[in-house]
């Protein structure tokens, strides 16, 4: 599983709310969260594997049919 790592100062999502990723294309959330903490937690209603450590600034996604479903931190 990749997750990606970079510093979540550099996150220029930070300023909108989570739920703005909802309905927007796997593609397009990966652009909004350049620079932040994030990984697929779910595609296709499948759950991917991932670590369990509790993260306050990552955002997990699920993905359905190549759109964001919902967002979760940790």
């Amino acid at each position: 599983m990749a997750e990606h790592t970079q510093p979540a100062t550099t996150c220029q999502a930070a300023s909108a709310p989570d739920d703005t990723l909802i309905g927007k294309s796997e593609q397009d959330a990966t652009a909004l969260l350049n620079g932040c903490l994030w990984r697929v937690s779910e595609r296709d209603g499948k759950a991917l594997p991932g670590t369990m450590d509790y993260r306050e600034e990552r955002r997990n996604l699920g993905i359905q049919n190549g759109k964001v479903i919902w967002v979760r931190r940790g």
